[in-house]
């Protein structure tokens, strides 16, 4: 049967909790008489193992829920690395878009052109996967974060000028590159300034110290 997407993350959020390493479903609210807070949801479609989870009246694919739980949007289609759907941990999912005209995957030039433009179409696609897998953060969290900063570089505060695909790029996530915290958005310029100097804080005072000097010239 075909499946309604209506519900947002942030909602999905308010009535369930998921783990991504297990792939369990659970209440958070009684959004039924016989359905408790805590009890696991979910049930068998009787198709291939594929499960499915009602949500005031109207039925989703549970696997399509654990996407939106983790990456905030619908995906396009899903595959199962391991051929199972009842398998709900999200290492498991793979999303399958394809572009309209065909390419020659036989060659290593004919894949890096396919892999090019299929990333200029799916940017935005992209961007909050890759958010979500190098640094922990859905598009929520990058929203809250860019928010607080009013939409600008937490060091020069100016908003981000360089452009991809005629677009101004997005601030990027700032980390701390040996524990992997995430620190605050930068535009690109700083970003390649706090990387060049290695994160030496010696180095940018020193650099501080030489423009004030040769300043006074």
């Amino acid at each position: 049967m075909p499946f309604k997407e209506t519900i947002t993350q942030e909602y999905l959020k308010q009535v369930l909790s998921y783990d991504p390493e297990t792939g369990e479903f659970r209440w958070l609210v009684r959004l039924s008489r016989n359905v408790p807070p805590g009890r696991l949801a979910g049930r068998s479609t009787g198709h291939r193992g594929h499960r499915a989870i009602r949500i005031a009246d109207v039925e989703y694919s549970a696997p399509r829920l654990a996407w939106l739980y983790v990456y905030g949007e619908w995906p396009a289609k899903l595959a199962f690395k391991d051929g199972n759907p009842s398998n709900l941990r999200i290492a498991n999912f793979v999303e399958q878009r394809s572009l309209p005209k065909k390419y020659d995957h036989s060659t290593p030039e004919g894949r890096i052109v396919y892999l090019k433009e299929h990333r200029k179409r799916y940017a935005e696609h992209y961007r909050k996967r890759d958010l979500m897998r190098k640094f922990g953060l859905g598009e929520d969290d990058y929203q809250t974060m860019l928010a607080a900063q009013n939409g600008v570089c937490a060091i020069c505060g100016k908003p981000e000028t360089v452009k991809r695909n005629g677009n101004p790029m997005c601030l990027a996530v700032d980390h701390h590159h040996e524990t992997g915290k995430v620190r605050d958005l930068l535009c690109s310029a700083c970003n390649r300034l706090v990387g060049v100097a290695k994160e030496n804080i010696k180095v940018l005072e020193a650099a501080i110290a030489y423009l004030r000097r040769h300043s006074q010239i």
